[in-house]
């Protein structure tokens, strides 16, 4: 078995337009990759772009009928996405595969995309390099597995899956948004890998920290939800990652708050 990615990108103004074109085909589509024996096959938008990823057999056959399904379904593509990056053509930057459930009803998948700063991608792939062989022959338990990392023309992708008994089911309250009341001119929130860190800027007197790192960036949201929590009118955002600086930038465009990002 195969773990393939591949990534599409959107033309300009045509993302509605491809998002309805494979809404049309989708059902069929799941179907004749079930017969070709293609496994956990998913689609996400990540603002321009169509991540794609699947578990393919070592060698995939497809009926005359199928053939023909697949190549329509291209042609349907062509006038509103590009491949971005072809299968096969993705380098590997990080993997730590874990204990992988077979019965995928029992996970939810979880993936990210960041582009990299021109010329970073070889100490990136250096530095996850590290963390494999730290690791060693070691199988990572807990509720992450098969965490994946590839580089596709200076972006990288990320995917997981998560055992969903691990979530926190919100409650309607907890789903409500929330923006706390200025109670002080500033506040700071702070993304840090690790508990060590997350205790030094605690005792620095940051107002929250947000789990996250060189290997898992925290999301625009993730970001917004910590902001809107502190009771200050200007709230400092220390990513302390270059990775996460542009989703952190995004969030003052989001929140009544005055967003200050310190790279």
């Amino acid at each position: 078995m195969k773990r393939n990615p591949f990534v599409l990108r959107f033309k300009d103004g045509k993302k509605e337009e491809g998002l309805a074109v494979i809404g049309g085909f989708w059902n069929e589509c799941k179907g004749a990759l079930k017969r070709a024996g293609i496994e956990n096959f998913s689609i996400w938008s990540i603002e321009d772009f169509l991540f794609c990823y699947g578990e393919f057999p070592d060698e995939v056959k497809l009926s005359p009928a199928d053939q023909a399904g697949f190549e329509a379904w291209r042609a349907a593509l062509a006038p509103v996405c590009d491949v971005f990056a072809a299968q096969g053509t993705l380098p590997l930057m990080y993997h730590d595969i874990g204990i992988v459930r077979a019965d995928k009803s029992l996970i939810r998948h979880r993936v990210f995309a960041t582009k990299l700063k021109e010329g970073c991608a070889a100490e990136y792939k250096r530095r996850h390099d590290g963390l494999i062989e730290k690791r060693g022959d070691k199988i990572t338990e807990g509720p992450e597995s098969n965490f994946t990392i590839w580089n596709a023309n200076g972006y990288i992708f990320g995917y997981c899956e998560l055992v969903k008994s691990f979530d926190h089911e919100m409650t309607e309250a907890e789903k409500a948004p929330k923006i706390a009341e200025p109670e002080k001119s500033m506040g700071a929130v702070a993304v840090c890998a690790g508990e060590g860190l997350a205790d030094v800027f605690r005792n620095l007197g940051v107002d929250a920290i947000i789990s996250g790192g060189q290997t898992m960036n925290p999301s625009t949201q993730d970001i917004l939800e910590a902001v809107n929590r502190v009771p200050a009118e200007t709230v400092f955002v220390l990513p302390n990652n270059k990775n996460i600086i542009m989703a952190a930038q995004q969030v003052d465009a989001l929140t009544p708050k005055n967003v200050v990002v310190i790279p």
